[in-house]
């Protein structure tokens, strides 16, 4: 909790690369040959129990388990926890000169994000069947993560679901209309939409609905 920034950055994919060679090498879970459910899955609910999880249960899970994100995320925004991330997240010096426990206030927003994402992996491994280390712990999906951040807005509940809606979208027309090309042209355009809206589109949209006010009421 000592790093921050760019350092806190690397750290989290090594500790991701690190524990999966560990997985791998220590043959833990099935090691590189990974877990494989299906069988079990059918042995213990039979083939009508096994569809109806794979499918309607896990669907339902995914489901439940983004709305309780949201509804965790609105009451964190608007509760002191919230306030004291935006402070940690603008300007963690200062923060920690105001008399806010910076240590704290990171190891609680680590252990709701590891929450979550647990609950949507164990989702996501319903629907799969099988888990292999080198999938799941895959780092396209921590970067998908923050590009839709990025596109959406940070710090806002609706940004990352405007972000996750416009990155769908833009990563599958792209795939259809330049095949072969898509990721040069994503890129492109994901530096070019970070170079014009830094706080992503929500906070863009924001800064100016606020500009625009002022400018009214001082006429």
């Amino acid at each position: 909790m000592c790093i921050r920034d760019r350092d806190l950055a690397i750290a989290t994919v090594g500790v991701n690369e690190g524990l999966r060679y560990l997985i791998e090498g220590a043959k833990i879970w099935g090691g590189g040959e990974g877990l494989i459910m299906a069988r079990d899955l059918r042995t213990l609910f039979g083939d009508e129990g096994f569809s109806y999880i794979t499918t309607v249960y896990a669907d339902t899970f995914l489901a439940f388990t983004a709305a309780t994100a949201a509804i965790v995320t609105w009451i964190l925004k608007n509760s002191r926890i919230g306030y004291g991330l935006a402070a940690l997240r603008e300007d963690e010096a200062a923060a920690r000169v105001m008399g806010i426990n910076t240590t704290a206030y990171k190891v609680t927003a680590f252990i709701i994000s590891a929450i979550f994402g647990s609950l949507i992996g164990s989702a996501w491994g319903l629907k799969i069947i099988a888990i292999y280390p080198p999938e799941a712990f895959n780092i396209t999906y921590t970067i998908e993560a923050i590009i839709v951040v990025m596109i959406g807005g940070r710090g806002t509940l609706f940004g990352p679901i405007i972000g996750g809606t416009l990155y769908t979208l833009a990563k599958y027309y792209l795939g259809v209309l330049i095949p072969g090309s898509q990721l040069l042209i994503f890129s492109l355009l994901l530096i070019t939409a970070a170079i014009a809206f830094p706080y992503g589109l929500l906070g863009h949209i924001r800064t100016y609905i606020k500009s625009h006010t002022i400018r009214e009421v001082l006429g």
